[in-house]
C-alpha cells in the first residue's frame, strides 16, 4: 500500500539544513585613493621607476558577535594595511669603467593601531562574560612610525677569457632606520612597547661569475 506522510512531519526534516547567505550592513569597507606610476630608461642603460599612492581604506574593523553591543563601540576605522601615503622609487645608473650603482627608496605612513581595554570580572563583578575587549578609539586614530627605507648597491663588472665577474656590495637600510613595525595595543603597563622593529643596517659583499 502507498506510504502517506504529512509535509509537517518533523521526522522527515531530520538531518536537513537550509542555509541562508546574506550581506550584513555592518560588515563593509570602502577604499578611495589615487595612484601614479613613472618609468624612464636612459641612453646608457640606466633606469628609473616608481610610484606614489595616496588613499584611505575605511570600514568595520571589529568582528565577533554582532548581537553584542560592546563589539559596536568604535567599530569603524582604518581597515587592513592602510597606509595613507606610499612612495616607491628604484633606479640604476651605469658609471664609467662598468661600475653600476643602483638603489631604492621606500617610504610609507605608519600602519594603523588599535587601543583596546580588557574588562574582566575583577573590574566589573557583575559582568556576564568572563572578559570583554572594548575599543577605546577607532582603529587608525594612532599609528606606527612612518617607515622609511633606503637600499643601495654598487657593483663592478670585469670580463676576461669569456668569463664575466661581478663584484657586488649591497647595503640594506642605509640610514639605519629603527622604526617600530609592531607594538602592544592593549591598554596596560606594556602599552606601546615595541614588539618588532626594522632590521639594522646590513652590508653584504659577494661575487657573481657568469661563463
Amino acid at each position: 500500500m502507498p506510504i502517506r506522510w504529512h509535509q509537517d512531519d518533523p521526522a522527515l526534516l531530520r538531518g536537513l539544513q537550509d542555509n541562508f547567505l546574506t550581506n550584513q550592513d555592518e560588515l563593509w569597507s570602502r577604499y578611495h585613493g589615487f595612484e601614479a606610476k613613472v618609468e624612464k630608461r636612459f641612453a646608457n642603460g640606466g633606469t628609473l621607476q616608481g610610484g606614489f599612492t595616496a588613499g584611505r581604506n575605511r570600514g568595520r574593523t571589529t568582528g565577533g558577535d554582532l548581537n553584542n553591543p560592546n563589539n559596536l563601540i568604535n567599530a569603524v576605522g582604518a581597515v587592513g594595511f592602510d597606509a595613507t601615503y606610499q612612495l616607491n622609487l628604484a633606479g640604476s645608473w651605469i658609471l664609467p669603467f662598468d661600475i653600476l650603482i643602483a638603489g631604492s627608496v621606500r617610504t610609507a605612513t605608519g600602519l594603523p593601531l588599535s587601543r583596546t581595554y580588557t574588562v574582566t570580572r575583577s573590574i566589573v563583578p557583575t559582568l556576564t562574560q568572563v572578559s570583554q575587549s572594548v575599543n577605546l578609539v577607532p582603529r587608525g586614530e594612532y599609528r606606527l612610525q612612518n617607515n622609511n627605507l633606503v637600499d643601495l648597491r654598487v657593483s663592478k663588472i670585469l670580463r676576461f677569457a669569456g668569463v664575466r665577474l661581478e663584484g657586488i656590495a649591497d647595503i640594506y637600510n642605509l640610514l639605519n632606520s629603527n622604526a617600530t613595525t609592531g607594538e602592544v595595543q592593549t591598554v596596560g603597563p606594556a602599552l606601546g612597547r615595541p614588539s618588532a622593529i626594522l632590521e639594522g643596517r646590513i652590508l653584504r659583499l659577494g661575487v657573481q661569475m657568469t661563463f
